[in-house]
């Protein structure tokens, strides 16, 4: 069983619109601070591209061990 909750259609909508309202300007910026380079494209839909990216980003393997000896 996993400890993540599935976001909510409504917080999913909420997301949406958000990222319907930021200038074009302003979310080639926050793509950039994530991906470090500029979108190739722009889709219509901001969420699309947020989708598509997620999907392309393996999930990071936890290694409860490798981390406390990596903390010291």
């Amino acid at each position: 069983m996993s400890d993540f909750a599935r976001p909510s259609l409504d917080n999913a909508m909420e997301a949406k619109g958000t990222l319907a309202q930021l200038s074009v300007a302003d979310f080639v910026k926050g793509w950039r601070a994530i991906v470090g380079e500029p979108p190739s494209i722009m889709l219509d839909d901001r969420s699309e591209m947020i989708k598509h990216l997620i999907e392309g980003v393996p999930a990071a393997v936890l290694d409860p061990a490798a981390a406390l000896t990596a903390i010291g």
